[in-house]
């Protein structure tokens, strides 16, 4: 449909150009109107050239009278027609695509045509995304299209990571990076039959920290507002043309924390299917987790407790050490009392059979090795003559440095790291290892195509920081020691509580390392804050998908930003709740999205715990009509 031409009145460039919107000749009013991140497409030929055929997306739009120096009073008239001018309406049109690509300018006069749902593909080059088996269902563009990211740059091969940014409560962050991650898991799915190398993703893991309420806890399970709502059919609309089934997800595994002097878990709502979790003495030494216990902001600012907490990491490495040579000379000694074949146990876990079959309680061992098996070990261990001496005369610590290391180790029992840190597992006496069993408290994350969902809404910051920081070197640690392909999907919401632009101490170093190493691992963070210049900025700075959903004035006005157009900045303090600007390395310009409402619940007060009958008949239907 036409809407208009180019516009001589403004320069025109091979890039960038002005549309006119052509005018009803007895109302003087558009015949069809441009708004903001509508897309056109110019077709023109010159003498040297073929037929060049140029696409572009509306990011800013005016009006004026057609008189140049025109008084108020002159406007007066004319709005009283007493006087007539005509009103001129342009559009400002930024390039996305030239077919072929020949740099220069669409003649002025040129007639500009709307470009419907069919062509949208044509304008951001999708059809090339599709032909490479790239091409990542995101929304729903403005004229009906779907729009699409580039694999590439998520899976590490251009870039990698997701950054979302938006107000609390109206930015969808959490609905959204759900709905990236069931795009993902499910576009892989339906394209590795056409494509061998996009198995992996398929077969990728995922993370998902639950840190607020226990909204997350029920991604297995249908929404209850899906069934209720009359825009159901729009959203199903959608999802097909997105070529995904809508659904809950289905391999999901959940965890929460022990409460305080119990085992269970902590959880209120979602009182069904899920474990605990933790770290013993084993996991901390061997992952480097003993700086996580410390105020990262102390730390940061405290050279000598960050030297004393680094010595003190050293001597329970080097005790570690020992024992583990000391466990491979004597484990061949007890194989009356196990079954499995110790050479294909790693040491780690040579050291965990040893502690079940040796006869002795495993704490006993482990404090006779020098490994404190627990917080008052680990205090009374530093108190002893043998580690004391040493910090204070070969690491030239000082004794209120010690005695500080100690103090916090006190206070960090109070806020709740005594809930992660676990105790060893032993046998009952007489008990023979028919075969390796991992601890019951370790998350099972490495699972082909598991969604794994950690609470750690109701542990206190301190404890948080430990949890987020365990499980990200962890990740780091079997990535770097395993040759996998499969991309490891970790989302975090509240990023600048755990990254923020000033500080961050161990966990922060942490962020960094991933957004700058993690792609060559396939680490890919999805992070979300309200605030994205908060965050870290080499942290923020390595996301290759960028996502800003409603947001405040003030803060589009940072650098954070700089990526959005003026009219798209202003814009993006207006998005409804559903709406989202996305933006890649590869688009010209961000598009700005719809996404449906997520049949997966993401609240605890809007979950079914089983289908009913209704529910079974429509994901039957559903799945016949996808």
């Amino acid at each position: 449909m036409k809407i208009g031409s180019v516009s001589g009145l403004k320069p025109i460039t091979p890039y960038e150009f002005w549309v006119r919107v052509e005018l009803d000749e007895k109302t003087g009013k558009p015949l069809r109107m441009l708004q903001i991140d509508d897309m056109i497409k110019i077709s023109f030929s010159y003498d040297r050239f073929k037929e060049v055929t140029t696409y572009g997306v509306v990011v800013e739009i005016e009006t004026k009278w057609d008189r140049d120096g025109m008084k108020g009073f002159e406007e007066a008239l004319v709005t009283t027609n007493r006087s007539f001018t005509l009103p001129v309406y342009l559009a400002r049109i930024v390039v996305t695509r030239i077919d072929p690509f020949i740099s220069v300018p669409p003649p002025p006069g040129s007639p500009v045509f709307l470009v419907d749902e069919r062509d949208t593909d044509q304008v951001y080059d999708f059809v090339s995304l599709k032909r490479k088996k790239r091409a990542l269902p995101a929304g729903i563009l403005l004229n009906g299209g779907v729009a699409y990211l580039d694999l590439s740059y998520i899976l590490g091969d251009n870039g990698a990571h997701i950054n979302i940014s938006g107000v609390s409560g109206v930015a969808a962050k959490t609905s959204y990076a759900t709905f990236l991650l069931y795009s993902l898991l499910k576009t892989g799915e339906r394209l590795a039959c056409e494509d061998a190398s996009l198995r992996i993703l398929a077969n990728s893991r995922a993370i998902i920290f639950n840190v607020k309420g226990e909204g997350l806890l029920f991604l297995d399970e249908w929404n209850t507002e899906w069934f209720k709502n009359p825009k159901r059919e729009e959203w199903e609309e959608m999802f097909r043309k997105m070529e995904l089934l809508p659904e809950p997800f289905k391999n999901v595994c959940y965890y929460a924390p022990s409460k305080r002097g119990d085992f269970s878990p902590d959880v209120t709502h979602r009182t069904y299917g899920v474990k605990t979790f933790g770290w013993d003495v084993i996991d901390i030494i061997k992952l480097g987790l003993l700086e996580l216990m410390f105020d990262p902001e102390e730390l940061s600012k405290n050279v000598n407790l960050q030297l004393a907490v680094s010595a003190l990491s050293d001597i329970l490495e080097e005790n570690y050490r020992e024992f583990v040579a000391k466990v491979k000379k004597e484990l061949p000694n007890l194989r009356q009392n196990y079954r499995v074949d110790p050479d294909s146990l790693s040491d780690e876990e040579k050291v965990r059979l040893y502690l079940k079959v040796c006869g002795r309680d495993p704490n006993d061992v482990l404090n006779d090795e020098g490994i404190p098996p627990d917080f008052p070990s680990l205090e009374s261990f530093i108190k002893s003559d043998k580690v004391r001496n040493r910090l204070l005369s070969e690491e030239e610590l000082e004794e209120r440095t010690v005695k500080a290391m100690v103090r916090r180790l006190k206070a960090a029992r109070k806020l709740d790291l005594d809930r992660v840190w676990k105790p060893i597992e032993g046998l009952e006496f007489g008990e023979v290892v028919e075969r390796y069993v991992p601890p019951s408290y370790k998350i099972d994350w490495d699972v082909s195509g598991r969604v794994t969902v950690v609470d750690i809404a109701k542990l206190r910051y301190r404890a948080q920081v430990f949890v987020v920081g365990a499980i990200l070197k962890e990740i780091l640690y079997r990535k770097e020691n395993a040759e996998r392909p499969e991309p490891v999907f970790v989302f975090l919401d509240e990023l600048n509580k755990y990254a923020p632009r000033a500080g961050g101490g161990p966990l922060g170093a942490i962020f960094r390392d991933i957004a700058e190493r993690g792609r060559s691992f396939k680490i890919i963070m999805i992070g979300a804050e309200q605030t994205a210049s908060e965050v870290d900025y080499r942290v923020i700075t390595q996301a290759s998908t960028v996502v800003v959903g409603h947001q405040k004035i003030a803060e589009l006005k940072k650098d954070e930003y700089a990526h959005l157009f003026g009219s798209q900045r202003e814009k993006a303090s207006t998005l409804l709740q559903g709406e989202l600007i996305v933006d890649q390395p590869f688009l010209r310009v961000p598009m700005t999205v719809k996404f449906p409402l997520t049949p997966w619940a993401t609240r605890e007060d809007a979950h079914s715990p089983s289908l009913l009958k209704e529910e079974e008949e429509e994901g039957s239907r559903l799945s016949d009509f996808y």
